[in-house]
């Protein structure tokens, strides 16, 4: 069973995630790509609601502007809040998209310390916390 889902817009997206991603420390995790951000955004909703396990959504900002990404940002949450179950989820919106940080990632020399995998990183770690 999966113990978390990484949705992406775009296939290629998550195939290129799926090569950079730290599986020796997070087993358990699938990497799911969709070619149109709608197709993203309802897989997403249908694994939440569904399997009933945390879902980060990474998409394409449609904006470079702060004010633009964090309302877009909110619209997709809110488009998911009504699939939610108790399973944290969250948004990511990539600037300038997905495609550009990853490339970014392939060529920094500490992996680890690049903004997105940092944020993926959180978020599982928060997400996959055992209750005690």
């Amino acid at each position: 069973m999966k113990n978390a889902y990484i949705v992406l817009e775009g296939e290629e997206n998550a195939s290129a995630l799926q090569e950079i991603f730290p599986t020796d420390q997070w087993k358990g995790i699938e990497i799911l790509g969709a070619k149109y951000r709608s197709t993203a955004i309802s897989i997403a909703g249908t694994l939440m609601s569904d399997r009933s396990r945390p879902v980060l959504l990474i998409v394409d900002a449609k904006s470079t502007k702060p004010e633009d990404i964090r309302e877009e940002t909110q619209t997709v949450e809110q488009l998911l809040l009504r699939c939610a179950t108790d399973e944290p989820y969250k948004v990511i919106s990539a600037v300038p998209s997905i495609a550009a940080l990853i490339q970014e990632i392939t060529t920094t020399p500490d992996r680890k310390q690049h903004p997105l995998l940092q944020q993926i990183n959180q978020f599982l770690t928060e997400s996959l916390i055992p209750v005690a």
